[in-house]
């Protein structure tokens, strides 16, 4: 996905075993634009009430979530894929929160690995 204008991305690694030079591979691999931090004792991850990885927040100017949940529907189990994404839960409500539009759907069911 292209940064939206206006937008910016964090890319946060939940506890202590991440790696900086690990972290910045995963991005240019991903193809992902963005900070990524890592959140050693998972104070962000309890504020934000974040319990998966990989899950997404979208937060307006005042901090507020948005939309929090899947990114997409490209894993439909864990471990379990489709063969092509179908619907794109985070660009939508980033183009519905562009466009002054209400989002739709503010969460849907993230499907990864729990953080612990």
């Amino acid at each position: 996905m292209c940064m939206p204008k206006g937008f910016r991305f964090f890319y946060i690694f939940p506890g202590d075993e991440h790696e900086p030079v690990a972290m910045k591979a995963f991005l240019l691999n991903n193809k992902l634009k963005g900070e990524s931090l890592i959140d050693k004792a998972l104070a962000l991850v309890n504020h934000l009430k974040a319990d998966k990885t990989p899950e997404v927040f979208l937060l307006n100017q005042k901090g507020e979530i948005k939309y929090y949940g899947a990114i997409d529907n490209f894993a439909f189990e864990v471990g379990q894929t489709r063969t092509v994404t179908t619907r794109f839960y985070l660009k939508d409500a980033i183009n519905s929160l562009l466009s002054g539009k209400p989002i739709a759907q503010k969460h849907v069911e993230a499907i990864g690995c729990y953080i612990e």
